[in-house]
């Protein structure tokens, strides 16, 4: 049996966000942008790419584009990491704010988010052609 992730949080250059696969009753997923504690709607896939994270709907019966290749519905600027706790999140957000350097260790869980995610998630969908770590 395969355990699909839940949620996990975005650090991006101005802000950091909470997205889950938790859908609201238009069936939207979840994306917050905790800072401003504003939820952000748009789409039934969330693209996660490095330069930012879309809400996107397939209009065709074919694969789902990459998240690349409708990258014009950016709601976020770009992603310095992806974290599994609030607070590493907001640790790391914080230090960008303040412009601290930020220890490698934070951003190694970001391989580890990404890792889980995969690449048959229904809906966290990692672009292929700008990936958020090389």
């Amino acid at each position: 049996m395969i355990i699909l992730l839940e949620h996990f949080y975005v650090v991006t250059r101005k802000g950091f966000y909470f997205v889950s696969k938790e859908r609201d009753i238009e069936g939207n997923p979840t994306l917050i942008e905790l800072q401003k504690n504003r939820k952000i709607v748009g789409g039934s896939y969330v693209g996660i790419m490095r330069s930012g994270i879309i809400l996107y709907n397939n209009n065709s019966s074919q694969k789902l584009p990459d998240p690349y290749s409708v990258r014009s519905d950016l709601v976020t600027s770009s992603i310095v990491a992806l974290f599994f706790k609030k607070d590493t999140a907001k640790k790391v957000f914080d230090k960008l704010q303040n412009r601290e350097k930020i220890e490698k260790d934070f951003l190694n869980e970001n391989e580890e988010v990404v890792r889980e995610i995969g690449t048959e998630h229904p809906v966290f969908i990692l672009s292929e052609l700008d990936p958020v770590f090389p």
